[in-house]
């Protein structure tokens, strides 16, 4: 039987409840957050997929320099959001939890996609 589904599943409603107890009184907000988490769980334990092993490493300068850029986007994005918004600290978690989800499950799910050659 494939446990990854029922993992993925215990994982995203933990997540959900943790989230909910802790910071976001909102089951919107933890669900969404639950099934976030829910997907990296799955791809985590569906496929022996080594995503953080490999790190993408540019040898043109301007290749460098344009990859710096773009992380310092993503990393820096959520700050400003979170600086304009003007959230309290519980939410400022929340979204900070929410945003590295996103981007494991895309990191995951895009490194799985490539495995399984889809």
């Amino acid at each position: 039987m494939n446990r990854a589904l029922p993992v993925a599943l215990g994982v995203g409603v933990l997540v959900a409840a943790a989230v909910y107890a802790l910071l976001v009184s909102d089951w919107y907000v933890a669900g969404c957050l639950g099934g976030t988490y829910a997907g990296v769980a799955y791809f985590a334990s569906a496929y022996s997929s080594t995503v953080f092993r490999y790190r993408t490493r540019f040898t043109e300068r301007t290749d460098k320099v344009g990859d710096f850029i773009g992380l310092m986007g993503v990393n820096l994005g959520i700050l400003a959001f979170i600086a304009y918004l003007n959230t309290s600290t519980r939410v400022t978690a929340a979204l900070v939890i929410w945003y590295t989800g996103a981007v494991a499950f895309i990191l995951f799910a895009t490194h799985v996609r490539h495995e399984v050659g889809a």
